[in-house]
């Protein structure tokens, strides 16, 4: 099961960003982000802001102009991509709008851009104030060529009206995790997730806190991006939490050395990435001396 998210992928020796303006810090025209595509101006209006730059000196500010449901559109880029790789996505958001959503997703294309399918979509949550982070990753199918990142402005209902702005900047798109190491969420603490001691030989404590009663999943994940442990899956309340590891796979078997990741998930759109170094104890065995 690919790493779900918001959210993840593997690990990139080096992190290099391949969208073009990804702070959008310049512009054609007041409308126009340099290297990023209009979806439908006649359902999203796309604006240089100063006003909520999270890195100066702009973002880009997206306005739905359409009401009811759907007509959500906003921002997209293409990326080429290799086929049957991990992929990582994330922008910041800032949405303090009670109308709309921000959301952040990939679209997987053939070379021709034929549509294939969308990693799903990561959300904003207008209860939260500043900006903050979203984040999404999928494995790139076997046909795919291209990536279509794609950042959107998305209405909360069917009866919402015209109107309602969020703001996209810094935006993240890699085979790495290094850009969605920490997405902060309403349910989970990204900051308390933790495994000690790591690395570790499989006999550590992996605690988190929550800021309150959630559903959660505990999953450990190698660099493939699929699951190889599930750590914890059901509610939990508010509070501090620790589950031991002991270095097992799902079967119970030893995992081999190397890097994986500890995925948290509060059971919505909020996840916390932490890496695990695991480095199986070596058993030594004393020559017994011989006697003459």
């Amino acid at each position: 099961m690919p790493i779900p998210i918001a959210t993840l992928a593997l690990a990139a020796t080096s992190f290099a960003n391949l969208v073009a303006n990804a702070d959008f810090s310049v512009w054609q025209s007041p409308n126009q982000p340099t290297g990023w595509t209009l979806e439908d101006t006649t359902r999203t209006r796309v604006e240089r802001s100063s006003d909520q730059a999270r890195s100066a000196p702009y973002s880009a500010r997206e306005t739905r102009m359409i009401d009811s449901l759907g007509n959500n559109k906003g921002l997209s880029q293409f990326v080429a991509v290799s086929p049957n790789a991990p992929y990582a996505l994330a922008a910041w958001c800032f949405d303090e709008d009670p109308l709309v959503r921000g959301g952040a997703s990939i679209n997987w294309r053939k070379a021709d851009s034929a549509y294939i399918s969308n990693s799903g979509v990561t959300y904003s949550d207008s209860g939260l104030t500043g900006w903050q982070k979203l984040a999404r990753s999928d494995s790139s199918p076997a046909e795919a060529a291209l990536a279509e990142v794609l950042l959107r402005v998305y209405n909360l209902s069917g009866g919402t009206p015209a109107g309602g702005s969020i703001c996209f900047d810094d935006v993240e798109f890699d085979t790495g995790m290094e850009a969605i190491e920490e997405r902060p969420g309403r349910a989970v603490t990204a900051a308390e997730l933790e495994i000690r001691p790591n690395p570790t030989t499989g006999q550590a404590t992996i605690s988190f806190e929550l800021a309150r009663a959630a559903h959660v999943e505990l999953n450990l994940y190698d660099l493939t991006g699929s699951s190889v442990a599930e750590l914890y899956a059901g509610a939990l309340g508010a509070g501090q939490h620790r589950f031991p590891f002991t270095g097992r796979n799902h079967e119970g078997a030893r995992l081999s050395a190397g890097l994986y990741f500890l995925v948290l998930t509060d059971g919505g759109n909020h996840s916390t990435v932490r890496k695990v170094m695991f480095e199986p104890q070596t058993i030594k065995l004393e020559r017994t001396p011989r006697w003459n």
